[in-house]
């Protein structure tokens, strides 16, 4: 009963904490919503059966009269549809390959009589023949190969139009539509943007099962938030937490300013786990296939609004001629690429545009100034610095090994990353294979290429279950990685220190191992945080268990030390047994002096 209380009050306070969070969140969460959800499209693969392809359309003219179904010169659909995004303002529209292909285009064709089938089952044959039946479906079956495949394009919910597929990939599944109108909203596309494991993301897409026909009157596509949780090598690069579901296919992955991360394609049902095509893999895709057109188009697009432009620049700062810098780090100052002076300055420009660029080893700075002489008041420009980046590339032998980059898991090799500058921790993991580490450091503009070859691995284990979210360090002189409590440990021969941590274990979990010729088995046990519980009238024939394991062995002096939480100690010898509920607390001590009867067994 205390548990129950206990957790029921843990429920309440966590939902009170979530509303708090959630109520701060979401009108930052509706505003991105509501600023994109017009560029992004509901596309569906229809027929169009004309009634100048049909041999006897005054029987089809019957049924549609009969059923109320509108059947020639109209779209059916063929149950297949997916989202898509606005690239440029003029009808360029990215989605996946999957969204759009039909494997097989004369079964699909198909099924359009057979839904007709199933519309005819329900006439009344006194008021449509068996023979009329047939007939019908005799000549649409016939008409057939002269009826072509449309895609057609749901825009804001309410504009329909028809697309043209221009082409796709179904390695890379990407492809490209276009629509003959314009003043479209697009989405903006930069190959810089920084895609880093942590990083907020956004979905929007169209849920399935639906038809254009519910999408135009009532069905609105989701939106999703997450974060990414690895970067990986394959085309399906990103993998993030904000759930993508059928339909969600070729819609877009957003950062928090709006710019494309990703174009949504998958996800594993089984693990909530959600993946996008990288944004680099598409704008390479475009100029591999002569539509770099569409890039310019973006781009100009957006420098009408003066947004962001690849990272570089924010929004325009309107002041006047006299602008502070000061910076806690020595800094050099450009303006309009010209070498201007270190910090502190004041710089005094003339009327116009001016871009200023700020620049020490730590990082860099960009703004563009909008001088307006009439403006006497000093502005104090503080600079925000961002990271420069390197390069760094891995291979391994074996391939398709796991690496990790302070911590945060990358991908599998062959890895090619951008990264930024300092210092950075690499380890290298594969199942079977010794855990391998190095420092590196990146710095400014760098190319760093390792090619490591694996070596086979003893494993190291626990015999006990570790708490879930504990985490392992195995480090050496040589050597430092991180584990999760469900990884698989293997190292080479050498001596190491393990540490285990998590918030219910105390900070002296640390084991000293040797690894010599052999899988090893570490059976200590774990020192937990918890709190002494005194038993009384026990005798040396008592037994005690708690949450089922038995714990005889460990008791001295009548007291063990429990853990964290809620537990069912049980206390039994040869005649009786009891059961006791405890809620153990940090270093508070329970003294436990007899066992109430009614809880007699």
């Amino acid at each position: 009963m205390k548990k129950l209380l206990f957790l029921f009050l843990l429920l309440v306070t966590i939902s009170f904490v979530y509303s708090d969070e959630q109520s701060a969140a979401s009108g930052s969460n509706k505003e991105t919503y509501n600023k994109f959800q017009d560029s992004v499209v509901y596309i569906e693969i229809d027929v169009f059966i004309e009634s100048t392809d049909i041999s006897n359309p005054a029987l089809f003219s019957k049924i549609e009269n009969l059923t109320g179904k509108k059947i020639l010169d109209s779209y059916v659909s063929l149950g297949r549809s997916g989202s898509g995004f606005f690239i440029t303002d003029d009808g360029y529209i990215v989605t996946n390959h999957h969204v759009i292909d039909i494997p097989n285009e004369k079964q699909m064709k198909e099924n359009v009589v057979y839904d007709l089938q199933d519309i005819l089952f329900d006439l009344n044959p006194n008021q449509f023949s068996y023979r009329e039946f047939d007939s019908a479906l005799d000549i649409l079956k016939a008409s057939l190969d002269r009826i072509d495949l449309v895609y057609r394009v749901t825009v804001k919910n309410k504009d329909v139009y028809t697309a043209r597929l221009l082409f796709s990939d179904k390695t890379l599944d990407l492809a490209l539509l276009k629509i003959n109108s314009t003043n479209f909203s697009p989405i903006k596309l930069n190959k810089n943007v920084d895609i880093n494991v942590g990083d907020e993301v956004m979905a929007i897409g169209y849920p399935l099962p639906t038809k254009l026909a519910e999408v135009v009157s009532q069905v609105k596509s989701t939106f999703t938030t997450g974060v990414i949780s690895a970067i990986r090598n394959e085309t399906w690069g990103i993998q993030h937490t904000s759930a993508i579901n059928p339909g969600n296919s070729g819609g877009p992955l957003l950062n928090t300013d709006g710019v494309l991360m990703g174009i949504n394609v998958g996800y594993n049902p089984g693990e909530s786990i959600y993946f996008s095509i990288p944004v680099p893999k598409l704008m390479k895709w475009l100029k591999d296939n002569n539509k770099e057109e569409c890039l310019t188009k973006n781009k100009e697009y957006f420098a009408k609004f003066k947004d962001e432009d690849d990272n570089e620049f924010a929004k325009e700062i309107n002041t006047g001629s006299n602008i502070l810098i000061d910076i806690a780090d020595k800094s050099t100052i450009f303006v309009d690429d010209k070498e201007y002076g270190v910090t502190p300055i004041i710089l005094k420009l003339q009327e116009g545009k001016h871009t200023i660029t700020v620049e020490n080893d730590k990082g860099y700075d960009v703004k563009m100034f909008n001088i307006d002489p009439k403006i006497t008041d000093l502005y104090n420009y503080k600079p925000k610095l961002k990271k420069y980046k390197g390069n760094l590339s891995i291979k391994t032998t074996p391939n398709k090994a796991k690496v990790f980059i302070d911590d945060n898991e990358y991908g599998e090799t062959p890895l090619n990353l951008p990264i930024n500058t300092g210092d950075h921790n690499i380890a290298i993991k594969y199942d079977g294979y010794a855990l391998l580490t190095e420092e590196i450091k990146l710095v400014k503009h760098s190319n760093i290429q390792k090619e490591y070859s694996l070596e086979k691995g003893y494993m190291v284990s626990f015999d006990k279950t570790l708490p879930i979210y504990s985490t392992i360090t195995v480090e050496n002189d040589k050597i430092k990685g991180k584990y999760r409590y469900d990884e698989k440990i293997y190292l080479n021969t050498g001596k190491y220190k393990i540490y285990v941590k998590d918030k219910i274990l105390e900070d002296n979990n640390v084991f000293d191992i040797e690894v010599i010729d052999k899988d090893i088995v570490i059976y200590d046990n774990l020192n937990y945080i918890g709190a002494v519980v005194k038993l009384y009238k026990i005798d040396d024939k008592t037994r005690v268990f708690l949450d089922g394991d038995e714990i005889t062995g460990n008791i001295k002096n009548n007291s063990f030390k429990a853990p964290l939480g809620f537990h069912t100690l049980l206390v039994k010898n040869k005649y009786t047994q009891y059961i006791y509920e405890l809620n153990v607390e940090k270093n508070k001590e329970i003294n436990i002096h007899y066992f109430f009867t009614d809880n007699l067994k």
